[in-house]
C-alpha cells in the first residue's frame, strides 16, 4: 500500500501536469491530445506503467494514429533541471536504472517514455517554467556525466541527481523550454 503523503504528492503532480504544465508545453512538444495514464487503465496497471516504465501520460496524435509515452514531474521549486531518482528508501531499482535498462535492451521492446517533461510551479500552483527532452537523450547524458551531477537528498531516504537544462543545451541536445510570459 502506498504511503498517504506519497499518494497526495503524486495526485498533486498529476493535476499540475495536466492542468498547468501541459497546456503550456503541448505545442512545443508537437501537440496532440494528452491522456493521463490513470484515466484509462485499472489502478494496478497504472502503478506498473509508472513504476516499471516511467510513463505518466500518453500523447495521442489522432490524425496520425500514433501515440507516445511521457514521463512527468512537477515541483514547487525554481530550478531549471531534470531530476532523476538515484536511490529509493527501499533500496530497489530506481528510475535511473530502469530507464537505462530499457534503453540498453531496446531490441527486447521494453517500454519507456519518449519524452521527459519537468515543470515548475509557484506555491500557488501557477506556472513558472518547464522543459521537455527525449528520454533517451536525457539518460545518455546522465550516464556519461553521472559522477559530476549534483546529488540531492529528499530527507526520506530518496536521492536524486539533477541534470541542468543549460548543460544539455550546451551538449547540443534538443531541450524545449517554456518560461512564464513566453508562448509556445
Amino acid at each position: 500500500m502506498m504511503n498517504a503523503n506519497v499518494a497526495r504528492q503524486m495526485e498533486w503532480s498529476t493535476r499540475m501536469f495536466q492542468n498547468v504544465i501541459w497546456p503550456r508545453m503541448s505545442e512545443t512538444c508537437s501537440g496532440g491530445r494528452l491522456v493521463m495514464v490513470e484515466s484509462v487503465v485499472d489502478e494496478g496497471f497504472t502503478k506498473e506503467l509508472d513504476m516499471l516504465a516511467g510513463i505518466d501520460a500518453w500523447q495521442v496524435f489522432d490524425r496520425l494514429h500514433r501515440m507516445r509515452g511521457i514521463a512527468s514531474r512537477v515541483q514547487k521549486r525554481k530550478f531549471k533541471t531534470f531530476t532523476i531518482r538515484s536511490q529509493v528508501r527501499s533500496g530497489g531499482p530506481t528510475e535511473y536504472h530502469k530507464r537505462l535498462e530499457a534503453i540498453r535492451y531496446a531490441k527486447k521492446g521494453y517500454l519507456l517514455p519518449h519524452l521527459t517533461v519537468q515543470g515548475y510551479v509557484d506555491c500557488e500552483g501557477q506556472f513558472s517554467h518547464a522543459g521537455a527532452v527525449r528520454t533517451k537523450d536525457l539518460y545518455a547524458y546522465a550516464e556519461k556525466y553521472w559522477d559530476t551531477l549534483f546529488e540531492g537528498n529528499n530527507g526520506d531516504g530518496t536521492k536524486f541527481r539533477a541534470v541542468p537544462w543549460a548543460a544539455l543545451l550546451a551538449a547540443k541536445i534538443d531541450v524545449r523550454i517554456i518560461t512564464l510570459g513566453e508562448q509556445p
